[in-house]
């Protein structure tokens, strides 16, 4: 029997050029069970690059991190003694790896609720706040 073909391709084009295409092959005899399968792997992929394409694009991240973070935490991230002083605050280091291993929700948190001495900041969107959670991931520590 010739099989019948629906071609099932699923294109995720990330920032980092990685494509990834899936082909599924479904015969005639086994459409139901092969469908099945295709969906649940496509819906696993989306699921899985559901965290690659809600990365930031570090670049942006820079522009909202000199607008709004860079006053208290530096050019370096690594604070600014003047700001800290005045506040009578210890700002931290945001290329430490202790600070790098917090996840991304705590760093909105903190980002959108302030804490301790620090403000929350205001009037940035959704995809600014990534974009500068990625901006500071750039600036781990080797």
């Amino acid at each position: 029997m010739v099989p019948l073909h629906y071609g099932i391709v699923v294109q995720f084009f990330l920032q980092t050029g990685f494509l990834t295409v899936l082909n599924c092959s479904i015969t005639k005899e086994d459409s139901s069970e092969m469908f099945v399968k295709c969906f649940m792997t496509i819906l696993t992929l989306f699921v899985l690059s559901g965290n690659a394409l809600a990365r930031g694009d570090g670049q942006a991240g820079q522009i909202v991190y000199d607008a709004k973070c860079k006053i208290c935490h530096g050019a370096d991230g690594k604070g600014n003694p003047p700001i800290a002083k005045t506040l009578n605050a210890t700002l931290p280091d945001m290329t430490s790896p202790e600070l790098q291993r917090k996840t991304d929700d705590e760093f909105k948190k903190q980002i959108t609720e302030g804490r301790g001495k620090m403000q929350p900041v205001k009037g940035l969107t959704d995809q600014q706040i990534t974009d500068v959670i990625a901006f500071i991931r750039s600036r781990a520590k080797s």
